[in-house]
């Protein structure tokens, strides 16, 4: 397929997705699906191409909007979107977000991406070569414009936020959010500039089968490009997209996909072997995975979540990873048919450490899921955090007198995070902070520069290289 019909099909997923409320991810399955005729290769630039510009949709929207009117394409539904692709593939790449020259293939019939812009806006807009490259110079130079004047709001020299917002890629009032949790705004230019990027892969290695030096030798020997986690002693995160489903380690439960970040907060929690765990928002189970691994599979973890369809993986994942400690029970259910299997409720008061990875709006994950920070509004923040604060107070009373609670999410807003557990310490007294230095093995301290009397984490891409997590560590009063 040539440049200018791949650039076509891209403007085309792009606009899809933005008018959708169903997933980025599960849309541009389905439109692949549809067109069969797209080859693999053209499958993994449009896939690229289309996610980098979701993650930059306000800047490259304002760079279409305002050269649309130089060059109006001719007869095109697709204006907007194809201006806006073109843009994040020049900008991508001279920011060095997305560089996609190593996606060029022979039969898009160009040898580079420079050449593939020109022969789009020759066809499309029916413009000379020359105007063209005076086009893409003019994308530069608007860019430049914006990021000037987005350098002089971070210095106090403007008060221009809309025009800070565009460059930052992010709702002025999740920006104004980050400014009133004290983030100064030098750090939150670099922070959202930092979402420009795909994220890493991350997996952890199940200590249980085997050891994270056999694993990393293994996936060397296959080929894989990947380095050892700078935080989590079993985490490995790979250098390039590899499809890790018909893997050997992967089949057999060896290795986990999961990002550096997540592994932090069940490290957080630092159980003893024989210590029973309750994972309240156990989801598809990856933490209490992680935790069983932590305990040699020798104490018992009970998982439970709101949406009880979400634990059914955890059935299949634990069986591969040949675990047994974990027991799975329904949070709605006030009795059970089977009496060897206790209600939730037997559980209050009795558990050494309860966590909570509360449901939030996944703002530290917004390279993955890039149309979560469009579709986001600040009512929407409001029903979260009070079901947070909700989920939280329920969680608690399983903790045991002496027992530990760590609350976490994946999200960048101090309303879901720090605001959340300083208002659940204020109502409950009987908790109290609990240093993170007990609990962290001596490379994740040296590492995150932990202190001894730090009882928050709080995770950043800018920083960290992770996804956005937020965990508190709290004791009850024995």
């Amino acid at each position: 397929m040539q440049f200018p019909s791949l650039i076509g099909h891209a403007a085309q997923l792009y606009k899809i997705i933005k008018k959708s409320n169903q997933s980025a991810e599960t849309l541009a399955s389905d439109y692949f699906r549809s067109k069969k005729y797209i080859g693999s290769k053209e499958r993994k630039f449009l896939s690229e191409l289309v996610f980098a510009s979701l993650r930059t949709a306000s800047l490259i929207d304002y760079l279409s909007d305002n050269l649309s009117q130089l060059h109006p394409l001719q007869q095109s539904d697709y204006q907007k979107e194809i201006f806006a692709c073109l843009s994040t593939c020049i900008i991508g790449k001279n920011e060095h977000y997305f560089n996609c020259e190593h996606l060029i293939q022979p039969a898009f019939g160009c040898s580079s991406v420079h050449e593939g812009i020109v022969q789009t806006l020759m066809q499309k807009a029916d413009i000379s070569s020359e105007a063209a490259t005076l086009w893409i110079e003019n994308v530069c130079n608007l860019y430049r414009q914006l990021s000037l004047i987005a350098e002089q709001y971070t210095d106090d020299l403007n008060n221009d936020l809309d025009t800070f917002s565009i460059i930052c890629c992010m709702p002025r009032w999740i920006i104004e959010s980050l400014q009133q949790s004290k983030m100064n705004n030098h750090s939150i230019l670099t922070l959202c500039k930092s979402l420009y990027k795909s994220a890493t892969v991350g997996i952890r290695v199940n200590s249980l089968a085997i050891s994270i030096h056999t694993a990393f030798q293994i996936m060397q020997q296959h080929g894989i490009q990947c380095r050892v986690g700078q935080y989590a002693p079993d985490a490995i995160i790979l250098l390039e997209r590899v499809k890790l489903q018909d893997f050997p380690l992967y089949m057999n439960g060896s290795i986990e996909i999961q990002d550096e970040g997540s592994q932090l907060i069940s490290l957080a929690l630092n159980p003893e072997s024989d210590w029973r765990i309750l994972d309240y928002c156990a989801g598809a189970g990856g933490k209490t995975l992680h935790l069983a691994a932590m305990q040699q599979d020798q104490g018992e973890i009970i998982s439970t979540d709101i949406e009880y369809s979400r634990l059914r993986e955890l059935h299949f994942r634990s069986a591969k990873a040949q675990i047994r400690s974990i027991h799975i029970v329904s949070m709605q259910s006030k009795t059970s048919k089977d009496k060897k299997q206790k209600t939730l409720s037997y559980y209050k008061d009795a558990c050494d450490a309860v966590l909570v990875d509360a449901p939030c709006t996944g703002m530290g994950t917004v390279r993955r899921m890039p149309m979560i920070k469009w579709r986001l509004e600040p009512k929407h923040v409001q029903k979260i955090v009070e079901k947070q604060s909700d989920i939280l107070q329920k969680a608690s009373e399983f903790v045991k007198p002496g027992g530990i609670l760590i609350y976490a999410t994946c999200s960048l807003l101090k309303e879901e995070n720090g605001d959340i557990v300083h208002s659940f310490l204020q109502q409950n007294p009987d908790f109290l902070p609990d240093p993170l230095y007990h609990a962290y093995p001596q490379k994740t301290i040296e590492a995150l520069d932990i202190t001894k009397t730090q009882c928050d984490l709080s995770l950043l891409p800018s920083i960290h290289g992770t996804d956005g997590f937020f965990v508190s560590r709290m004791r009850r009063n024995a």
